[in-house]
């Protein structure tokens, strides 16, 4: 009975050819047990790395590591779970997005407690056991508007006649200014106006020129009494 061995004389699958030839590439024969059929093909060992494409969770984890952290780490723990029940390929790039991920989540948080103690600073106008004085503006009473005065010219006197010069036919406004003391109260000093004819209230127009007071009705005339003038309402 033959126990164990290499069967059809085959060479050694491990070591080299006697004749000095390359390593033989065909399967070994297992030996022989008593009672098992002779084996008739040859046998392949297992190959040790599994088959099957890359998770894709994995490789999104490693993605969204960049994009967004907490993304990036739950992509990853999704896709080492899915693995360890599949065999599929991939760990690796999980383990990495994982890595990459929570890194990257620990300098988001440590920035964020930086910049949360500055601001603080920032804001607190003092530290403990320090007086601060807050600055008070004086606001200066502003000064009132200038004033400006407009001084209205007066207006243009109008020209004046006395009694000597009035010719009969000439028109004329009396103005009355004050009454006269010394010639009673129905006489007025005047001033007389030389003004164009026309039919409205005012308007005079001289009708005679006397040198004594025989009107018959007003009358105008000098201080000395020597020329009197008769005159009228403008009729046109």
């Amino acid at each position: 009975m033959t126990h164990g061995g290499y069967g059809g004389g085959q060479p050694d699958p491990f070591g080299w050819d006697p004749a000095g030839g390359p390593p033989s590439t065909q399967g070994y024969v297992p030996p022989l047990t008593p009672g098992s059929p002779p084996t008739t093909g040859p046998v392949f060992p297992p190959s040790g790395r599994p088959g099957g494409e890359v998770n894709t969770f994995a490789t999104l984890s490693i993605v969204f590591a960049f994009v967004f952290a907490p993304a990036g780490a739950a992509l990853g723990h999704v896709a080492l779970s899915q693995i360890k029940r599949s065999g599929q390929r991939g760990r690796e790039r999980a383990i990495v997005g994982l890595t990459i991920s929570y890194v990257i989540i620990v300098l988001a948080v440590i920035a964020l407690v930086i910049w949360l103690l500055t601001s603080d600073a920032f804001k607190s106008p003092s530290s403990p056991g320090q007086t601060t004085a807050t600055p008070t503006t004086t606001q200066r009473a502003s000064p009132p508007p200038p004033r400006t005065t407009v001084f209205t010219p007066p207006p243009a006197q109008r020209p004046t006649v006395r009694v000597e010069q009035l010719r009969v036919g000439d028109c004329v406004e009396v103005q009355q200014t004050q009454p006269d003391p010394t010639k009673g109260p129905d006489t007025n000093v005047i001033l007389i106006f030389p003004v164009r004819c026309e039919v409205r209230d005012g308007v005079f127009r001289v009708d005679q020129i006397l040198t004594t007071s025989a009107c018959p009705g007003q009358t105008l005339f000098d201080r000395q009494e020597t020329v009197f003038a008769c005159i009228s309402d403008y009729r046109g």
